[in-house]
């Protein structure tokens, strides 16, 4: 097996079809074997890039990265969950309960299928993850007969048989709201991970007043994912919190809020285009907060229905990106024709307009990309075209 592991890490690098092609008589190499583990490994790189440099890793035959957590993600968690004992109940392929094990002193993985249970355990040993405990049982069955947990994780499976996206926390498996008073009988505290595409609104209805946070997570401004934690306490107030995590630059963008700042704030509307254009990250986006990011960083919407907003002094803070305005303008053949003259490439976004930016290419005959920024969009119940260039903070 050593030499296997080997040749595994002597061509983690090479191209699939061409090492296939090139050791396809050798009879001495387990090549469906071989090709199944740099398959894995490549598909890591850059999802868990702290795995990537560990030999002797294993994968499974289909490993969906999809679902999974980054290790950016489950680095993440490890910053919400902390106690003595965590109970992990829908173990997968163990990125998160290996990042997790890090700030408690005993872990339990609990997950059905056999191959996986063999894989993560094997992982754990490689990882030097002494503190992992390994159960191949149904999620439920084991939560029933065993002992209490400072904190519970799950990360119910969102496919359906027929490989169909689930979204709704009922279609999901295990169905955490069938076994929420289960839960809360071996734990204090629940953390849940769910559909970036799920329904905020819902969570409150779905988990009443167990639900204590709700965290919207997103990497270099694409959502990846929503977490709930719940709590045996009912919770006074429900709070909010958005990250935006900069990969490349290791910053992050974070903003958080109760409910009822949230259902209390009134944005301020601007009556023309400052110096400044602001645009919102996608986790504020996904929490929709856009009254309270006016509110809170004293800057004015566009219009209601307009995600977009301007001030004249330089908010540096705010949780999104930030562009200096050169020019704002009407969406006339007139206004079009003057104010866009010189420009033959920008990046070009809607927001609250009737165009797409496919469409806007077209009309304008702008080549798409460049250091222009031009925002179509409805601004004081007008359709205007703004100019502008990206701050870099």
């Amino acid at each position: 097996m050593t030499e296997i592991y080997r040749f595994i890490s002597e061509h983690k690098n090479d191209d699939l079809s061409k090492l296939a092609f090139s050791f396809a008589k050798n009879k001495e190499i387990n090549l469906p074997f071989v090709l199944q583990q740099i398959s894995g490994y490549q598909k890591i790189k850059k999802k868990i890039p702290s795995w990537y440099e560990i030999e002797n890793l294993r994968f499974p035959l289909k490993l969906s990265l999809e679902q999974c957590s980054s290790e950016i993600t489950a680095k993440y968690k490890r910053e919400i969950l902390r106690g003595d004992s965590l109970l992990d109940l829908t173990g997968g392929f163990g990125i998160d309960c290996a990042f997790l094990s890090t700030t408690f002193s005993k872990v339990d993985y609990v997950e059905v299928q056999p191959e996986l249970c063999e894989i993560a355990k094997h992982n754990f040993e490689q990882l030097c993850l002494s503190n992992i405990q390994v159960y191949n049982e149904d999620a439920v069955e084991f939560l029933q007969k065993c002992a209490s947990y400072d904190c519970i994780y799950l990360d119910p499976a969102r496919r359906s048989d027929k490989g169909q996206k689930l979204v709704f926390l009922s279609d999901c498996q295990p169905n955490v709201l069938e076994i929420l008073e289960l839960l809360l009988l071996k734990s204090k505290e629940i953390l849940i991970k769910l559909s970036p595409i799920i329904d905020l609104s819902v969570l409150k209805k779905s988990f009443s007043s167990k639900l204590s946070e709700i965290h919207v997570v997103a990497v270099d401004n694409e959502c990846k994912e929503v977490l709930v934690r719940i709590t045996s306490k009912d919770s006074t107030e429900l709070k909010i919190k958005t990250v935006n995590i900069d990969e490349k630059r290791q910053l992050r963008q974070i903003f958080q809020f109760s409910e009822t700042e949230k259902e209390e704030s009134v944005a301020t509307f601007a009556s023309d285009i400052g110096r400044y254009l602001y645009e919102p990250n996608v986790a504020i986006l996904k929490s929709g907060a856009f009254q309270l990011i006016s509110e809170k960083f004293d800057v004015k919407k566009l219009h209601i229905h307009t995600h977009l907003y301007t001030s004249d002094k330089l908010q540096a803070d705010f949780p999104g990106r930030i562009f200096e305005v050169e020019k704002s303008f009407l969406f006339s053949k007139n206004e079009l024709k003057e104010n866009l003259k010189d420009v033959t490439k920008a990046n070009i976004s809607v927001r609250n307009f009737p165009e797409t930016p496919e469409s806007l290419h077209k009309r304008l005959k702008i080549k798409d990309g460049g250091e222009v920024y031009i925002f179509a969009c409805t601004a004081m119940e007008k359709k205007m075209l703004i100019k502008t260039k990206k701050i870099l903070l």
